[in-house]
């Protein structure tokens, strides 16, 4: 396939790239180091599968809990990302389940308002099992990303085997159903779609 000579006007600065990068290395080493299960979903998911990193023009990075693994975060894991990265970190409505994790190393900045975030970001999701759907847990989420599920036996036993640069990550064992409902033609990349979908 020939890539248009325009691709590159949708790619992200390298230095945001990094830290993207930078932000799922330190989160997910965090959950590997305190058995706190998690998987790669949306964008991240893709980009793991069609590229095997991160999609050069998505602006974000995404994981999937369940809510005992979201609660162990927050309570492990969310204090020392603070601290020690010197992160942001908000849920998007309390109790909703949708943590945002930001970093303003690229000297990008971030409001309040969650429609104007600009710094790189790892977006993390409570999904729950609806007799095996395992769908977001909040409603107003659910309903915003409601093509953001999974049938149980596709995503468990979770497989550890998705390349993201010098990463490996969980994510779930067969994606492709999941990968086809939330982006269609999954394979083709933006510019070749003419429209913005990852």
């Amino acid at each position: 396939m020939e890539i248009p000579k325009d691709c590159n006007d949708y790619n992200l600065p390298e230095m945001y790239l990094n830290e993207l990068y930078l932000l799922l290395k330190r989160t997910t080493d965090l959950c590997h180091e305190h058995n706190i299960q998690y998987w790669i979903d949306g964008g991240t998911l893709l980009g793991c599968v069609r590229e095997r990193g991160q999609i050069p023009y998505d602006n974000d990075t995404d994981l999937g809990m369940l809510q005992d693994d979201y609660t162990k975060f927050r309570n492990i894991c969310e204090p020392i990302l603070k601290k020690e990265f010197n992160y942001f970190i908000k849920e998007s409505n309390p109790g909703s389940g949708f943590l945002k994790i930001l970093s303003a190393v690229c000297g990008l900045q971030h409001t309040e308002d969650e429609n104007d975030i600009i710094s790189p970001c790892l977006d993390i999701i409570v999904y729950h099992n609806f007799n095996g759907i395992i769908s977001i847990k909040d409603r107003l989420t659910r309903h915003m990303y409601s093509k953001f599920r999974f049938l149980e036996n596709n995503l468990f036993p979770l497989k550890k085997d998705y390349i993201y640069s010098d990463l490996v990550l969980y994510g779930a064992i067969n994606p492709y159903p999941y990968l086809e409902r939330c982006y269609g033609d999954w394979n083709k990349r933006i510019y070749e779609l003419k429209e913005y979908d990852h």
